[in-house]
């Protein structure tokens, strides 16, 4: 049983990071982009 769950947590936890990696960038272009519309 813990075999064939661990390979599944693996993954969920490479599809995780990816998705926190995306939102960071995500989150820095947005802050990059709202201070460039801020400044005149």
């Amino acid at each position: 049983m813990n075999a064939s769950i661990q390979p599944i947590s693996k993954r969920f936890e490479r599809m995780y990071s990816l998705f926190l990696d995306q939102g960071l960038v995500q989150a820095q272009t947005v802050s990059r982009q709202s201070l460039q519309s801020k400044t005149p």
